[in-house]
């Protein structure tokens, strides 16, 4: 009997190695350690055509993929402008950023982001991007096209006027001049021949923007015809600027009987 149950036991013994083998088999799941992959895509656009500096930055994450997380379910966190400091929380992976920064960057634009799964595992990763020329290089005057309106109201722009009529012109401009509050000459001209000079302060905005001048022209135009409406900044040229030939603005104008 005693015999019998020493065969037990050791038949026991057996049975519980066999399971602790089991339960440490190498190829049992050992959890997600495998970081998410992502792209970003980034791309300047004009905002508004009279003010070829208010732009606005897009920012769009997309193709993101991990092997234990579905895609709506990673989450994002931003560093706008790549200055090692987070502008944002993690939030939604697929939801469209834009970004409006001041003063706007030049040359390269350089966005770090980071993702990270529901494992905790994260992937960081910076995007450039090229900036179109005609984003501002401090220091510059930027012309915006020219706006008419009949009378001085500065309200409702027209293509057309009446011989007689009076009227006004006005252009956008933003300022990137350094130091501010300096005296910025401007040239007025209707069909080349220059009919006011002005002065302006110049203007360091504290946020993207555009500042509007202009003059009243009472005795209208003599005649019918088309005539070319032009405003050139810095007219004396005391200002050094990166790029000469963007404080120029014309606009053509029908003028009927």
């Amino acid at each position: 009997m005693r015999k019998s149950w020493r065969v037990i036991l050791l038949i026991l013994a057996a049975i519980a190695l066999l399971v602790q083998a089991g339960c440490s088999d190498s190829s049992a799941p050992t959890g997600d350690t495998t970081p998410p992959t992502f792209e970003v895509y980034l791309n300047v656009v004009e905002r508004d055509s009279a003010c070829p500096s208010n732009i606005i930055f897009y920012i769009r994450p997309f193709r993101g993929n991990d092997n234990e997380t579905a895609s709506d379910d990673l989450k994002i966190r931003w560093d706008f402008d790549n200055d090692g400091q987070w502008d944002t929380d993690f939030d939604v992976f697929q939801e469209m950023d834009w970004f409006q920064p001041d003063p706007l960057p030049s040359g390269i634009w350089s966005v770090k982001s980071e993702v990270v799964d529901q494992a905790g595992n994260s992937t960081v990763h910076v995007e450039a991007l090229e900036l179109y020329p005609w984003v501002p290089v401090p220091p510059d005057i930027i012309a915006g096209s020219i706006s008419v309106t009949a009378g001085s109201s500065f309200k409702t722009e027209v293509d057309t006027l009446t011989v007689g009529q009076p009227f006004s012109f006005s252009v956008m401009r933003r300022d990137w001049l350094k130091p501010a509050d300096q005296l910025l000459g401007l040239a007025w001209y209707i069909d080349d021949k220059l009919v006011k000079e002005t002065t302006v302060l110049t203007y360091l905005p504290a946020q993207p923007s555009c500042v509007g001048t202009g003059i009243v022209v009472d005795a209208g135009i003599a005649a019918p015809g088309l005539i070319e409406l032009r405003v050139v900044f810095d007219s004396a040229g005391d200002f050094a600027e990166t790029d000469e030939g963007n404080n120029v603005a014309v606009k053509n104008v029908v003028v009927v009987e």
